[in-house]
């Protein structure tokens, strides 16, 4: 696959991650105690030969620049090739109207220099991880324009409403591309990836522009289909949609079990991360944990269970931290309650403090707060 160009989209709904991507976009949202969403994307990539990718991370762009820094874990920090993160489109642009389109537009220079001769396109929310080398054959040997990556879901209780569906022909073939209303028990869950020829996306990024007709790459193909191959690759692995609060919540908690966890990060290829040097989480005397996955840098002295602790969680005596995800440098304060709930970044829940949400709502504190007196 040294013949294809990733590209990594951005990701638009924001609006239901709440106070979580205040300051950084959905792809940079901490996942599994050390690692980020855009981890499994670029990962996939590098793992199956692709050394040349485009990041497009929207205006929320310093989190991505920290965590991206030269591309090293990912064996992208190259002399040629490498990664390309490519800052949103500020000025009074004309193309800014038209969406990604716009600004993968504005970069189409960068295309036309570049040596490959296929693109993999990608969006970060959707973790999986398909064996690239199998689907990137299927698209060579059915001479396809476009093969769009799927899986085919059981969902009886609704829990992947207003998700991307794809409706397909029986050869396989896209019919259309639209949105899951929970009409049907099953259905098939477009996965935000395709394989298409480079010199067909800048033909179609031109020819959409002229005509003003689509602003994401979704729209585009679409508008196209009747014209070009668009067939499409069953994908039926391990994945995780990650499109609200909820949905970021249960996919960390889903971590918990080991089967989900070695699905995720022990079988088949590796996820690679930005690495921190810290010492191994220490256990106090007044510690009890039952069921619980924690990052180095920990200090654990109260009772914590079914939850998750990022890098460097200090965990004073007497706190209690159920169903709940505690990130980085986050401090929880002697006799504290925190159960069902998100804690961002650097928050510290001082002394005494309870803070209770549910499974279906869990609680957010936002990157910072520091919280004071009964919030529960």
């Amino acid at each position: 696959m040294k013949r294809t160009l990733g590209i990594i989209g951005q990701v638009y709904k924001e609006g239901d991650m709440g106070g979580l991507c205040k300051s950084r976009s959905v792809s940079m949202l901490p996942y599994g105690c050390r690692y980020r969403l855009m981890d499994f994307t670029l990962s996939n990539m590098t793992n199956y030969g692709i050394t040349s990718i485009a990041i497009y991370p929207g205006k929320k762009i310093r989190s991505t620049m920290d965590h991206i820094g030269t591309g090293q874990p990912w064996d992208l920090n190259r002399r040629f090739q490498g990664i390309f993160l490519f800052p949103p489109v500020t000025s009074d642009h004309y193309t800014l109207k038209f969406g990604e389109i716009g600004e993968y537009y504005s970069t189409v220079h960068f295309f036309k220099r570049s040596r490959e001769k296929y693109i993999f396109f990608a969006r970060p929310n959707i973790l999986v991880k398909p064996d690239l080398d199998e689907a990137f054959d299927y698209f060579l040997k059915t001479n396809a324009d476009i093969t769009l990556l799927y899986c085919s879901l059981q969902d009886e209780k609704m829990e992947y409403l207003n998700t991307d569906k794809i409706h397909l022909n029986e050869d396989g073939t896209l019919l259309n591309l639209g949105i899951n209303l929970g009409t049907e028990s099953q259905f098939n869950m477009y996965l935000g990836m395709f394989f298409m020829k480079k010199d067909l996306f800048i033909k179609l990024l031109e020819d959409t522009l002229e005509k003003g007709d689509a602003s994401t790459v979704e729209d585009m193909i679409n508008n196209h289909k009747n014209k070009l191959l668009v067939n499409s690759y069953k994908y039926s692995g391990t994945m995780e949609n990650i499109r609200n609060v909820s949905s970021y919540y249960q996919a960390n908690m889903n971590l918990l079990d080991n089967e989900d966890y070695e699905k995720h990060f022990q079988k088949g290829a590796r996820i690679y991360t930005k690495t921190k040097d810290e010492p191994s989480t220490i256990y106090l005397e007044d510690a009890h944990t039952r069921n619980i996955l924690s990052a180095n840098g920990c200090i654990i002295n109260g009772e914590v269970e079914n939850s998750l602790l990022f890098r460097g969680v200090n965990i004073k005596k007497g706190a209690l931290v159920r169903n709940s995800i505690i990130m980085q440098k986050s401090e929880i304060g002697k006799d504290a309650v925190v159960i069902n709930a998100i804690v961002d970044k650097g928050v510290v829940i001082e002394d005494g403090v309870t803070i209770v949400g549910s499974a279906a709502q869990p609680y957010v504190i936002e990157k910072g707060m520091v919280i004071t007196g009964d919030e529960g």
